[in-house]
């Protein structure tokens, strides 16, 4: 232990006296004191700086990710139903379509012509009041037992002439070639402008093996036959 003098004055007497005081902590020679910080409370010191800077630094780094997640995140979707009490009801019934009709007599006739070949004539009429005409009407030739409409260039062997009461039409060229002596089934149908098709008037035909006329028959073929 390191004693110290201290002035001391004295009220009745003028001169300065000196005292020991004791001091509890060394001291070196130049009056230092010789000890030293206490470890434990020198690392709390430092710890206690070290969280509360690591708290800092995430608190920091907290608000840079909700910050971004902010910008980064689309908005979110959102789905909405939409509920109807009402429902909708639609009847579907097929159009019937009325099929031509044998017209004046000879209705038919598959000839053999001297120079022009085979001619098949057919006359035929649409059903009074159905209102359709030659506008609506689809040809066909049977083709391995098939019936479906001619179309392209075969559709210039055809030629129609008439009204509506009575229709000739006039089959020759390609649509007969190959039919001296044989037979064909040349059809006639009314299509609606909704699509809807009537059954076909089928013209059974037997061409002359030489020069000459035959007859021939008719009868309605449905597009399922």
């Amino acid at each position: 232990m390191v004693s110290r003098w201290r002035g001391v004055k004295d009220e009745h007497d003028p001169q300065l006296q000196l005292q020991p005081q004791t001091s509890s902590s060394p001291v070196d020679a130049a009056g230092e004191s010789l000890v030293q910080p206490s470890l434990a409370s020198t690392a709390a010191g430092g710890r206690g700086r070290f969280v509360r800077l690591r708290r800092g630094v995430l608190a920091l780094a907290a608000a840079v990710v909700a910050g971004s997640l902010v910008v980064a995140l689309p908005p979110a979707e959102t789905q909405a139903d939409w509920v109807d009490s009402d429902s909708a009801r639609a009847s579907f019934e097929a159009l019937t379509v009325p099929a031509p009709q044998g017209g004046a007599n000879p209705q038919c006739r598959a000839a053999n012509v001297v120079l022009l070949g085979s001619q098949l004539t057919v006359r035929w009429k649409v059903p009074a009041g159905s209102g359709y005409t030659l506008e609506d009407a689809q040809f066909t030739k049977e083709v391995n037992g098939l019936l479906d409409p001619i179309t392209g260039p075969l559709l210039s062997s055809i030629t129609t002439t008439g009204t509506p009461d009575n229709y000739t039409t006039v089959v020759s060229g390609g649509l007969l070639s190959n039919t001296l002596g044989g037979s064909i089934v040349f059809g006639i149908r009314l299509v609606d402008e909704s699509g809807w098709a009537s059954d076909w008037l089928a013209t059974h035909a037997s061409f002359p093996a030489l020069i000459g006329v035959n007859t021939c028959t008719f009868d309605i073929v449905s597009p399922t036959d």
